[in-house]
Formats: C-alpha cells, structure tokens, sequence
C-alpha cells in the first residue's frame, strides 16, 4: 500500500509496518518516553510475536539494569 507523507513523497512501507490502528513510536512521541522506556515497552507488546515472551522480558530487564546504572 502507498502511503503519502506529509511532504508529498510517495513510500511503499513493508506490510508488517501497518499502522492503520495507531504506532507505537506515535504513542512514544506523545507521552515522552525516552528510549529506555519505549524499548521495554516495545518488546513486551511485541513479546510471543518475534521472539518468545520470556526472551523479551529478559531483555527488557537487561535494559532496565543498564538504565538503573546509568542514573548512579
């Protein structure tokens, strides 16, 4: 499906880019979420759609660590 942006360029995004219902990274704009959080949420809503949930909450945790000790 051809998607015309704002600007007028016509782009042909790959079908598992659908955001007929909304994106997530539109929803991460709006509420400000800095990387960290829209990198755990993003792998908790995908979880058991790429990879196994249990692999996603692993590293989700791995994020939250490295953010934990960045803020020491």
């Amino acid at each position: 499906m051809a998607i015309e942006d704002k600007i007028g360029i016509v782009f042909n995004p790959q079908p598992h880019y659908d955001n007929s219902i909304g994106s997530l990274y539109k929803v991460a704009t709006e509420r400000g979420w800095n990387a960290y959080i829209f990198d755990c949420i993003k792998r908790l809503e995908r979880g058991g759609k790429k990879d196994p949930l249990k692999q996603e909450i692993e590293k989700s945790i791995d994020v939250l660590k490295i953010w934990l000790n960045e803020i020491d």
